[in-house]
């Protein structure tokens, strides 16, 4: 089993942000032709490009808590299948080379963030 992305431009803003989806894909025979089967959704994410001073495209970067909520419904798909724990860690492992996991101080950061401009947002109306 494999890992297939299928990634479009952001409908909103086609030059900043990318949506990057998630397939869990297995290879079979059929005949003499080999055939992938999609075996499960896993997730997507929309993730943004970074720039550079001169406003070229460095690289593409994710926010922490879309990130956060990508693995966790991977996590939940993959829980469906009836696979072992040995390949789920492999395929975890695979999805981490494109969309990096954030650490728990992004993320904590990123949810005071949330909270002051909601707060702020409160606050206007």
């Amino acid at each position: 089993m494999f890992i297939k992305w299928q990634s479009r431009k952001s409908f909103r803003n086609r030059n900043v942000s990318v949506r990057h989806c998630a397939y869990l894909v297995k290879n079979y025979r059929e005949g003499n032709k080999v055939k992938q089967k999609v075996v499960s959704y896993l997730g997507s994410i929309t993730g943004y490009k970074k720039r550079n001073e001169r406003n070229e495209v460095v690289g593409e970067d994710f926010y922490p808590i879309p990130t956060k909520l990508f693995y966790k419904k991977a996590q939940k798909n993959l829980n469906k299948l009836n696979i072992p724990e040995k390949e789920k860690d492999k395929v975890l492992k695979t999805l981490s080379l494109k969309i990096p996991c954030s650490s728990s101080k992004e993320i904590k950061q990123a949810e005071m963030e949330f909270k002051v401009r909601l707060e702020e947002f409160k606050t206007l109306g």
